[in-house]
């Protein structure tokens, strides 16, 4: 399994898309998504402000991971109500 993934992290642009740039690009995806949905009404103005949080927890230390999904699950619950009113 050692080797195997050796030989897939010498891939050519491997270890910036899975490893360095493709982490933090997902969390400013889910950033941009909560703020369209706090623009279309579907989210409270607090909920990228909990992302945020939660993101900055995790690059504190890897030890706040936990802290971070939870802060995320709070932050997108209310996108799961059915109607938005």
């Amino acid at each position: 399994m050692q080797s195997l993934s050796q030989r897939f992290a010498d891939l050519p642009g491997v270890t910036p898309a899975f490893y360095t740039v493709g982490p933090q690009l997902f969390f400013v995806g889910v950033l941009v998504l909560a703020l369209l949905l706090v623009l279309a009404r579907r989210l409270p103005w607090w909920s990228p402000v909990a992302l945020l949080l939660g993101v900055l927890a995790s690059t504190v230390t890897l030890d706040l991971l936990p802290l971070t999904g939870l802060l995320m699950l709070v932050a997108l619950w209310p996108a799961t109500r059915a109607d938005p009113r």
